[in-house]
């Protein structure tokens, strides 16, 4: 009897010995699973849907930035309606899984305001503003008159991933497919892994955003159009004919009459300001004495565009004054000639330099948009901004400062420098 327990219990210990093993090897199995390095969700692919208004819209992502945009728009202009559309090549970097960025046109060409994010792997979706431009010439009826039609839309728009052929020359040095269709043959391809790319995390990690508000104060005054710093405090230019010193907390710390009454945009070049005002178009260089601006020297703006609803903003890039008036941005030196120009794509509403490229802020129809770009005017970055209307941007201490609705902002931009690729120009 005594045998058969001892024998009995030794199977016993077996078998629990041997659930323990195997329990503990589907633990190492699963711990090994989990800590397995997931796979960036690509992006890259052909990317084909429709806007609000059912018409095609197709861009291609290639190593996670846009390098083709195509959209079609109906356009309703003055007694005339058509149906147009625009391609354009660029390399626009996808931000946190966002994008936007703008292109202008000329006479008979289509200006471009684009915004998108991807809600997934294969899905996205975003707005657009387009702008198509008459041809000038002789009015109908006038010899010479060209027929053209001008106009603007605002619509929405959804796109899905479509498969298309994947370049293996790129990682094998083997030929890559030819083309399904002849559209196919324009497709810039990416190299990919063989595996398929692993669906998102239910529970992601949290990625920064390009651009973030820090600090947010009331701005002195009832209109504030223009912002710029010494260095140590902030200035801003009030509709009032006012210019109030404040420090970086929002305390006031002084206010000033203006050169002259309507100022708006406003810079400091290291030893005095410059500002502009809409009463004569003129830029006033000035410095503070006493409860006054004493005017060392003013000269006429190159304004094209003034009036209701137009922005004029100013930066100093250490040697050249920077004057933005609506779509125009100019390099001014300092008695006011224009040294160079570019056009933007949108109108400008805040304008300063950060030690190496410019800050342009433009409103879109469905969001705003901040850009870095080189003294071309070649955009190197471009970032959704966290505020809108903006009226002016100041760089001070390595943050942005901005003004929207009345208040004043300071943005980290530090997120959205890291992802640019520095330019030469």
């Amino acid at each position: 009897m005594k045998r058969k327990i001892l024998f009995f219990s030794m199977v016993c210990y077996c078998c629990t010995f041997v659930l323990e093993v195997e329990a503990q090897q589907k633990k190492r199995q699963q711990q090994q699973k989990t800590n397995q390095p997931q796979t960036a969700i690509s992006l890259d692919g052909k990317w084909t849907g429709k806007t609000g208004q059912d018409k095609i819209i197709t861009f291609t992502v290639l190593n996670n930035r846009i390098t083709e945009f195509s959209v079609e728009g109906r356009f309703e202009g003055y007694g005339c309606s058509t149906t147009s559309s625009t391609t354009t090549t660029i390399n626009q970097l996808i931000v946190n899984k966002s994008f936007s960025f703008g292109v202008r046109g000329g006479p008979g060409g289509i200006s471009l305001s684009i915004s998108g994010t991807f809600t997934s792997s294969t899905e996205a979706q975003g707005s657009a503003f387009m702008q198509l431009h008459p041809i000038p010439g002789p009015p109908p009826g006038v010899p010479g008159h060209i027929p053209s039609c001008g106009g603007t839309m605002e619509t929405t728009w959804k796109a899905t991933k479509g498969a298309i052929p994947v370049d293996t020359s790129l990682t094998t040095g083997e030929p890559a497919p030819a083309p399904s269709s002849p559209h196919d043959s324009s497709i810039s391809r990416s190299a990919t892994s063989s595996l398929p790319a692993p669906e998102p995390s239910p529970t992601p990690a949290a990625i920064p955003k390009p651009i973030s508000i820090v600090q947010e104060f009331s701005a002195p005054g009832w209109s504030t159009e223009g912002i710029t710093s010494d260095g140590t405090y902030l200035w801003l230019s009030d509709n009032s004919g006012t210019i109030f010193k404040i420090d970086t907390s929002g305390k006031a710390l002084g206010n000033f009459a203006s050169p002259d009454v309507t100022p708006q945009g406003m810079t400091w070049d290291g030893s005095s300001f410059y500002i502009f005002t809409t009463n004569k178009l003129s830029i006033y260089r000035f410095r503070i004495a006493g409860q006054n601006a004493k005017k060392l020297k003013s000269f006429r703006s190159p304004a094209k565009v003034f009036g209701g609803g137009i922005s004029h903003d100013m930066a100093w890039d250490g040697k050249s004054l920077w004057y933005a008036n609506q779509f125009n941005v100019y390099r001014l030196d300092n008695s006011g000639k224009i040294l160079s120009s570019f056009t933007a794509p949108k109108n400008v509403t805040g304008l300063d330099w950060d030690g190496s490229y410019l800050w342009l802020a433009y409103d879109g129809v469905f969001s705003n948009t901040l850009i870095m770009a080189n003294t071309s005017g070649e955009s190197i970055g471009t970032f959704p901004s966290p505020i809108s209307e903006i009226n002016g941007l100041a760089w001070a201490n390595g943050y942005l400062w901005a003004i929207g609705r009345d208040s004043v902002y300071k943005l980290d931009v530090s997120v959205a420098k890291s992802t640019i690729v520095p330019s030469s120009k």
